[in-house]
């Protein structure tokens, strides 16, 4: 087996997916496990590509010699044992939000051309970590190797390393505690998830000729979440944030930022209307619309939960719409009293059709929550170019010990 390439770097600015930047004989090195600053790197080279020049190289950092001062010793187990979880296991929390901080900045300054001066910075921008920094999972997906073993996937494969060896730092303490045991399907996915009572559930998700097939292993197969006065029983394997903290934190910035006497608000990719709890009370009409799964029944079922209850601000109608974000927006006709949007649209982000349909009813104020910093950025792009004006920004560190960031937008109608 051939020697990997080495290579003697100093590290600059941090880069999108937990990278870092360096530059060896005038080409770009995008460097794993490396932190802004540090000096001395060596590193590993990825094979070089056969056909034609490369740009750029990657490579993995294998010794440091001047180290960040953020740097610290590996806080994952399953990282260190080549799980493909925690990708900065390696850095402090303080470090990882600057770190994550500099990467949405640098994004929408080279990719929406966004000027970001420092006086907007610091007026309008800041940066937040969730606590607890580690330990805040109170889900996971696992796989299953062909032995029946479950546990996390390598990067880019599907090798597992087992439960039965190691645990993930991101997991709540005793999440995953005797899955191994619970003799899940070879080739199968295993979901795990612990809610707001303590109580778990574990469901075995694998597909066959006929479509995937659910099975629960442990619990009722539903985990139970609340804040704001609405409470969700909701299937385990669909979508709710992973941090503990997030969903209501979201919440609640969504609250603040929307009071006042609202009429319409719509709640887009809204799934169970974890985001619209924030608009009890101060909206009369809430439309949360996203495609028809178990999330959005859980979300029906809990708002007339919280309506039949009393619960505070439930004079508000809550409606799901069952439907395609971009196709129930092309077929809509004129909108009266649309007072504000919230959407929160997956990895992809919303894209111009989105974006473009929703602006051109003119709501005052938008709230736009993006996953991932690149098209969170390409996003805020395009509202600018619809005419409207980013007013504050937060950058929320809730995947603590991953290069996974959430941004949170509120834009205002340019004139308005």
């Amino acid at each position: 087996m051939t020697s990997p390439e080495t290579v003697t770097l100093d590290l600059d600015q941090p880069g999108h997916r937990g990278v870092v930047i360096g530059q060896h004989d005038g080409q770009i090195v995008f460097v794993r496990g490396g932190l802004p600053g540090e000096k001395g790197v060596e590193v590993a080279l990825d094979p070089a590509k056969k056909n034609g020049k490369q740009r750029f190289r990657t490579g993995q950092a294998l010794a440091i010699d001047q180290p960040s001062p953020h740097r610290v010793a590996g806080q994952c187990d399953a990282a260190e044992a080549g799980a493909g979880c925690c990708d900065l296991d390696f850095v402090d929390a303080h470090g990882s939000l600057e770190f994550k901080q500099a990467v949405v900045i640098d994004q929408f300054r080279r990719l929406a051309k966004f000027e970001l001066q420092q006086e907007f910075l610091d007026a309008h921008v800041r940066a937040t970590s969730l606590w607890p920094f580690t330990h805040y999972r109170h889900r996971v997906r696992l796989g299953v190797d062909a032995e029946g073993q479950a546990g996390l996937r390598k990067p880019k494969s599907n090798e597992i390393v087992p439960l039965a060896e190691v645990e993930c730092s991101q997991w709540l303490p005793g999440l995953t505690d005797g899955v191994a045991g619970l003799n899940p399907s070879p080739h199968s996915e295993v979901v795990v998830g612990v809610g707001r009572d303590g109580k778990r559930s574990v469901v075995e998700l694998k597909k066959t000729r006929r479509g995937r097939k659910r099975r629960v292993l442990d619990g009722d197969g539903d985990v139970l979440h609340s804040h704001l006065g609405v409470s969700w029983k909701v299937p385990v394997d669909a979508f709710w944030q992973s941090h503990i903290q997030a969903s209501a934190y979201y919440a609640r910035w969504v609250a603040d930022r929307l009071n006042g006497e609202l009429h319409t608000v719509w709640d887009l990719y809204g799934g169970c209307g974890a985001l619209s709890a924030g608009l009890l009370g101060s909206a009369r009409n809430v439309e949360i619309v996203d495609v028809a799964s178990s999330a959005t029944r859980a979300g029906q079922e809990a708002f007339a939960a919280a309506r039949e209850a009393g619960s505070e601000g439930t004079d508000t109608a809550v409606r799901f719409r069952s439907n395609d974000v971009g196709a129930w927006l092309e077929d809509l006709e004129e909108v009266a009293d649309l007072d504000a949007v919230v959407l929160d649209p997956p990895r992809t982000g919303a894209g111009a059709a989105v974006i473009q349909n929703i602006a051109q009813h003119r709501p005052p104020r938008v709230i736009h929550i993006g996953c991932d910093p690149a098209t969170a950025a390409r996003d805020a792009g395009l509202w600018r170019d619809a005419g409207y004006e980013l007013r504050e920004m937060e950058i929320v560190d809730a995947f603590g010990l991953t290069h996974h960031v959430e941004t949170l937008m509120y834009f205002e109608a340019a004139g308005e």
